[in-house]
């Protein structure tokens, strides 16, 4: 008995380990707000309805809150035996300016079973147990087990806790609070000890947070037009859970991680699906032709939208859903993929297609916008194969890029989107904005056949895509249209000085290991940029060691998630820097502002020895507007002065510098007058978080 007692309270698992992975899918109804956390960027922001979760394992310490991602982990313990309990303490908070309401549920978002040393299959979550508690409670490990154990359900059973908040009117933070205990039991024995050399039992357990409008604000006839808004219905892990729900009435349905196929229940019906990071919905060929890849009656008459999801089939021919309506919203459609009968529109979706075409077969009408195709060198086909119907197929702001010239059955080198009206039908085409095409394709679009079938209409731009392998390649790729992305490998590369570069727009994308010098750029006077729209995206771009060298002449610059590093003037009129890294690598300065009118930083992080930002340009008549938002600043020498510098008597019609969210270095002050001003910062307007600020002025 003693042995028995022993075991039963011997180590469980020696490495269980329990995540908090905190995953919030948003449903809405008509066009309702919503707002929702997700474990990928915490918060997502749908007007002003802005929700925010936190966790803590001290609430009496106001500075130990913590905004939940991806990475956290707020079980510390990962060794649980019976009787073990933890505590954690959970905040919604209502950030926006929108009343709304929630839902707090539990799932499991992952497990590994094991076998116990019965030789018995089993799953850690059948023996632990969680509960909530309103309020931030103080707890002994007994009480709080007594606190939740009359309510306390096994993982994955629906919501804990629903809840109201209302935004104060004087601004004050409202927000809900609640105790969450995790235990298990002391009841548990033998039937949850994973036996020697058997896979360790794991949790990856889910905290699932709905958020939506609720009614409060007032309108014209009152406050109840938002009344229908609504959450998930349903929040299910597995293929038997989504049939149940839908049987049951769900029509917004939330699918954890893992791979669905849609059931025969889903006929006909108009859904809502809501995926997270590795939800998979599979595409299965039924009935006639499953060997060829036609195709799955699942949805016939439905109308489905699809959010975050992966759509995969089996890459063969025409494999795809037979008679869906469907809108789908950031998905990735894995392998071809055959629209039937019905209306499609696709925001924001990635195809990886390969062997085959994304085909508008049937299809009443078709919508991409702002899609990308990888391809083997197919992308769209649009071909009616005796369907005969009025199509309209749309092409908005998409991108496609092949890794090979493909061609099809006849020979031809095949454009992006190919159409063939031979077998009947109308076909509209519509292009519009900016569509990109890289040079393994044979344009933008091309008619195959049956033209007199075929009208198009091409309103939009025509950009190439270029992926740039070799230095020596990247003075024509720029030059290669007139709108242009570029992709560069890794590797060292120098910013060409070509007549060819007028005009353009160019976007240069790479990792920090593309490294463009930027140091033949000549000092005033070079006309290679004139009028040119630059951005440069996850690049490192090493700057001059002198001064006035810089873009001189174009018409806008953008900087994303770059690494900048040495000293750059400004020319162009907009100059916007998000993400980005500076060091000025013992350069004066990083940025003078010199030409540029409009500058503005966001979430940049500044490394300096003197100084890092020069607001100021020689004989200058005009204003000029600077913003800094979330920036850091951070010097390496204690004598520096400080971050900003400001000499205003450049600009007779003022310099406007504003800063919000920022942190000062430890050495000087963030901004400062220059020495230099000969007005002593008389035309200066600075602001800190809101409030007007008087720099000192600063020595010559």
């Amino acid at each position: 008995m003693t042995n028995k007692k022993s075991t039963k309270r011997a180590l469980i698992a020696s490495v269980i380990s329990l995540l908090l992975c905190f995953t919030m899918l948003m449903g809405t109804t008509y066009a309702w707000f919503t707002d929702s956390v997700t474990s990928a960027n915490n918060i997502i922001k749908t007007g002003n309805l802005d929700v925010e979760l936190y966790w803590t394992s001290t609430p009496d310490d106001e500075d130990s809150w913590a905004k939940v991602d991806d990475e956290t982990n707020v079980f510390t313990e990962t060794l649980w035996e019976p009787g073990h309990a933890e505590v954690v303490y959970l905040k919604v908070v209502n950030e926006g300016s929108l009343a709304l309401k929630y839902q707090l549920g539990v799932n499991i978002a992952k497990e590994t079973g094991s076998v116990n040393v019965n030789n018995e299959n089993f799953k850690l979550s059948d023996y632990i147990k969680y509960g909530v508690v309103d309020g931030a409670q103080t707890y002994t490990r007994d009480t709080a087990v007594a606190a939740v154990d009359a309510d306390a359900k096994t993982l994955n059973n629906g919501y804990s806790k629903t809840g109201k908040l209302v935004p104060d009117a004087t601004g004050a933070e409202v927000a809900d609070i609640v105790t969450m205990v995790v235990y298990m039991p002391t009841t548990v024995g033998n039937e949850a000890n994973y036996a020697k050399g058997e896979a360790v039992p794991t949790i990856k357990l889910g905290l699932n947070l709905y958020a939506t409008q609720v009614e409060s604000e007032s309108d014209s006839f009152g406050t109840d037009y938002d009344k229908n808004a609504v959450y998930a219905d349903a929040y299910v892990s597995n293929n038997e859970e989504l049939d149940a729900a839908i049987n049951d009435g769900a029509k917004i349905i939330a699918l954890a991680s893992g791979t669905y196929q849609m059931p025969a229940s889903a006929k006909g019906k108009t859904l809502t699906l809501n995926g997270e990071d590795g939800t998979v919905i599979e595409v299965v060929p039924q009935g006639q032709g499953e060997a060829n890849g036609q195709l799955d009656y699942s949805l016939d008459g439905s109308n489905v939208t699809f959010n975050n999801l992966t759509i995969k089939t089996n890459s063969k021919m025409y494999a795809g859903y037979a008679r869906l309506s469907g809108t789908y919203n950031n998905c990735v459609i894995q392998n071809t993929y055959n629209l039937g009968t019905g209306n499609s529109a696709f925001n924001n979706c990635v195809f990886n297609i390969t062997n085959e075409y994304l085909r508008v077969g049937g299809a009443y009408s078709a919508v991409f916008n702002e899609c990308t195709f990888n391809t083997d060198g197919r992308a769209i086909l649009v071909f009616q194969d005796g369907t005969k119907v009025d199509q309209t197929v749309t092409v908005k702001d998409c991108t496609f890029l092949a890794t090979a010239a493909a061609k099809t059955w006849n020979g031809i080198h095949v454009a992006a989107v190919s159409y063939d009206g031979s077998q009947g039908g109308t076909y509209t085409v519509n292009f519009e904005g900016t569509n990109y095409v890289d040079s393994n394709f044979n344009g933008l679009w091309q008619i195959k056949a049956g033209e007199a079938n075929v009208t198009v209409n091409n309103n939009g731009t025509v950009g190439s895509t270029v992926v740039v392998s070799k230095p020596e390649d990247l003075a024509s790729a720029m030059t290669s249209g007139d709108v242009v992305n570029l992709t560069l490998a890794s590797g060292n590369y120098t910013m060409p000085q070509v007549d060819g570069i007028k005009g353009k727009t160019i976007t240069i994308s790479g990792t920090k290991d593309t490294v463009i010098d930027m140091s033949a750029v000549p000092t005033n006077g070079s006309q290679a940029f004139t009028g040119a729209t630059l951005v440069f995206d996850g690049v490192t771009l090493n700057c001059a060691t002198e001064n006035y060298k810089g873009f001189t002449h174009a018409a806008s610059l953008t900087y994303k998630n770059c690494q900048l590093n040495g000293l750059q003037f400004l020319y162009a009129e907009n100059v916007t820097f998000d993400n980005c890294d500076f060091n000025s690598n013992g350069a004066e300065h990083s940025i003078w502002t010199y030409g540029a009118k409009n500058i503005s930083f966001t979430k940049c992080d500044f490394t300096y020895g003197d100084r890092a930002v020069n607001v100021y340009i020689d004989n200058g008549t005009d204003s000029v507007a600077v913003s800094f938002n979330g920036c850091t600043f951070a010097t390496t020498n204690t004598a520096s002065k400080g971050a900003v510098e400001i000499n205003s008597s450049a600009f007779p019609n003022g310099a406007t510098v504003s800063f919000v969210n920022c942190t000062a270095p430890a050495s000087g002050t963030m901004v400062g007058i220059s020495g230099w001003d000969s007005v002593n910062g008389a035309n200066a307007t600075v602001t800190v978080d809101g409030a007007t600020f008087t720099p000192d002025t600063w020595a010559k």
